[in-house]
């Protein structure tokens, strides 16, 4: 593509799908916005939202995965935007660059935020008179944040072997859960309430609801752009990608 590979190739097909599915972290994906889901749109949208979510990202990783096979570089989506485009190619890889951006510091600031409260309340469930506050979730959110960029920057190769540890930890966590909560309540809503409808949004507009609804489901599936961004450093990122 008329410059030299620059990156090491580290990452076989399985760490590249690690990449996505550890960012997409299905277990606090979920769990971080249940709250959430269930007072916009409630079981309904929780349910049948997620369904029709899911087939839409299908397509889009699809898509994705068929241009990152063919432009497997580190610059991914920017990159890509811009020799896709018939005109004014410098402004989509421009507004496409800066939005991915932005995203990416919205969603791991979120991230680590949430990991950071998921944390404070496993400690107050061991030592009940652990108060957290809102400074100490934002330190343990920076330590977190910390510990990331310097994995990143000088451990490639644990970072590889972390997300493939994870992806199993995931797999086995929610298959964990979903029994425990098969099996451990001493009861069940029926399966009418998947239909329910819930707006606690504070406004009686229920589209509106349903469509914050929605935000669980996109919430939990961003990031799978993930492995279009690793394919410079994939091996075979033509069909591993």
């Amino acid at each position: 593509m008329g410059y030299p590979r620059k990156l090491t190739r580290r990452f076989h097909a399985f760490d590249n799908f690690a990449i996505s599915f550890t960012i997409i972290n299905i277990i606090s994906g979920i769990f971080s916005a249940f709250g959430f889901g269930m007072g916009a749109g409630g079981p309904r949208i929780l349910v049948f939202g997620w369904i029709g979510v899911s087939v839409m990202v299908l397509f889009v990783g699809a898509a994705m995965g068929e241009i990152a096979s063919a432009y497997p570089t580190s610059g991914a989506l920017y990159f890509s935007a811009g020799k896709l485009a018939k005109r004014h190619r410098g402004a989509w890889s421009w507004y496409t660059g800066w939005l991915n951006f932005v995203g990416q510091v919205g969603g791991t600031a979120a991230t680590n935020y949430a990991a950071a409260t998921f944390i404070q309340a496993f400690i107050g469930m061991q030592w009940s008179s652990y108060e957290p506050t809102q400074q100490q979730t934002v330190a343990i959110a920076t330590a977190i944040l910390l510990a990331q960029a310097l994995a990143n920057t000088y451990t490639v190769q644990l970072v590889a072997l972390v997300n493939r540890i994870s992806v199993w930890w995931l797999l086995v966590g929610m298959v964990v859960i979903v029994v425990a909560l098969t099996v451990k309540p001493s009861s069940h809503q029926p399966v009418s309430f998947a239909t329910h409808f819930v707006n606690s949004t504070g406004f009686s507009n229920g589209l509106y609801a349903a469509m914050l609804g929605l935000l669980v489901t996109s919430w939990t599936f961003t990031g799978f752009d993930g492995s279009f961004h690793m394919s410079e450093e994939t091996v075979k990122a033509t069909v591993n990608t």
